[in-house]
């Protein structure tokens, strides 16, 4: 009897889907808030961090307007030099700040047009419209003209209308990243995102759009990440936290999950004893759920229930033709009398807990067949039988990196039970 995650990763390989090393290729069009301090290789200095590629290029002129982009036989031509997963198109940074009917007339001609030719050229590409910032101290060039960008706020709240106008439009994804420098702002004002200039980004702010964008495109928050460009620690790590509350709070405004497979979800209790509703709102796509348990379910935002408490690794799998998603969440079910793996807890040590170089698994009633070790990621990382004479058993982890992960105990019945620990050094 095969545990639940053992078959999700079956079906990962029977489907071709990865939950591990992931390679996406994307173009950036846009103009100097794209290339100064290098956006694009700060997200693949952050993506190689993470132990993921990122493939891109770049076509970013000083002012270039996506009007200027859709007569630029450069742009066309890096559009259409291979199947792109992304191209993320980036505005002039005051028009889409302008009156409605101007942008109505002087941007979401050549957001459509633009996007037609992404398409044409591959299909699956997804659009993705770089939300930028307001300025610092508002645009003074145009506040007698519209009022409502004379300030800070007024601007950031045209300029996130008019790229969700654009999204919309072209079915497209809202990258939010001057959303993040908002949330930022709020939390700390005194944090410079901005350069001299109170138009451009600092240092400070390129890393948070960054981040943003690896989000975006590998579905997957940078906490953790060793990628530092020269910001202090404590500001990446507060940039990577900002980055992902922005995308993840919001994924259905920024129509994400909606025009590509997205697999996170959220997860509240059911009536019963541990029920679980799973929640991804979308249903544009196939899903495959494996509740950890050896069941799995099919439907968008399906109903569980565990038959007993217990840890339980969630897997998540969401996919169309062109391409495919997974998210994985660790389920601690706690229901008092439940638990039909009562023998199995009671008759299993694990010590030390936090181990360093090896672990100690006692099993007093030598009930355990094999187990594995599983890391946050869902990755099988060992993985053998019990030698029923050899007890206690030492693991020599050593090879294992810091973190946190799982045991997983399967009797002789097939039952299995899981134990959390993390590895410290």
């Amino acid at each position: 009897m095969k545990s639940g995650i053992l078959y999700w990763l079956f079906f990962l390989a029977a489907t071709g889907l990865s939950a591990q090393h992931k390679k996406v290729k994307a173009l950036f069009i846009g103009n100097s808030y794209t290339y100064v301090n290098n956006l694009p290789l700060l997200v693949d200095s952050i993506v190689t961090a993470g132990g993921d590629t990122l493939d891109w290029d770049v076509s970013a002129l000083g002012g270039y307007t996506l009007k200027m982009h859709a007569a630029d036989a450069n742009t066309i031509t890096k559009i259409n030099q291979q199947q792109w997963d992304y191209v993320v198109l980036q505005e002039q940074s005051q028009l889409p700040s302008l009156d409605p009917n101007i942008v109505d007339t002087a941007t979401i001609p050549y957001a459509l047009f633009l996007d037609s030719v992404i398409h044409a050229n591959n299909p699956c590409t997804q659009t993705v419209f770089f939300e930028t910032w307001g300025r610092k101290y508002g645009d003074a060039s145009n506040c007698a003209f519209y009022p409502p960008v004379c300030t800070y706020d007024g601007m950031q709240q045209r300029l996130l209308d008019s790229y969700k106008l654009m999204a919309d439009t072209c079915h497209g994804i809202v990258a939010p990243v001057g959303e993040a420098y908002r949330s930022c702002i709020a939390y700390d004002s005194t944090v410079e995102l901005y350069s001299t200039d109170f138009s451009h980004p600092s240092l400070n702010g390129s890393f948070l759009a960054a981040s943003v964008f690896y989000n975006i495109f590998f579905h997957k928050s940078a906490n953790g990440n060793t990628y530092n460009p020269g910001v202090t620690q404590l500001s990446a790590y507060m940039y990577h936290l900002f980055a992902r509350q922005t995308v993840s709070d919001s994924l259905n405004f920024w129509n994400l999950g909606v025009y590509e497979p997205w697999a996170e979800f959220s997860w509240s209790e059911a009536p019963g004893c541990n029920g679980v509703y799973y929640c991804n709102s979308n249903s544009n796509f196939s899903h495959f759920w494996d509740f950890g348990d050896s069941t799995t379910s099919t439907d968008p935002s399906p109903v569980h229930h565990y038959l007993y408490s217990q840890y339980f690794p969630v897997v998540h799998v969401v996919y169309n033709a062109c391409a495919s998603d997974t998210f994985m969440l660790f389920n601690n079910m706690v229901c008092n009398g439940s638990s039909v793996n009562e023998d199995m807890l009671s008759a299993i040590e694990v010590f030390p807990n936090p181990a360093n170089g090896s672990l100690i698994i006692n099993d007093n009633q030598y009930i355990i067949k094999s187990f594995s070790i599983y890391n946050m990621t869902g990755e099988n990382v060992y993985e053998t039988a019990f030698a029923d004479k050899v007890n206690p058993f030492v693991l020599n982890i050593s090879a294992l990196p810091e973190g946190i992960y799982f045991l997983q105990f399967t009797d002789e019945n097939g039952r299995f039970s899981f134990r959390k620990f993390s590895i410290m050094r």
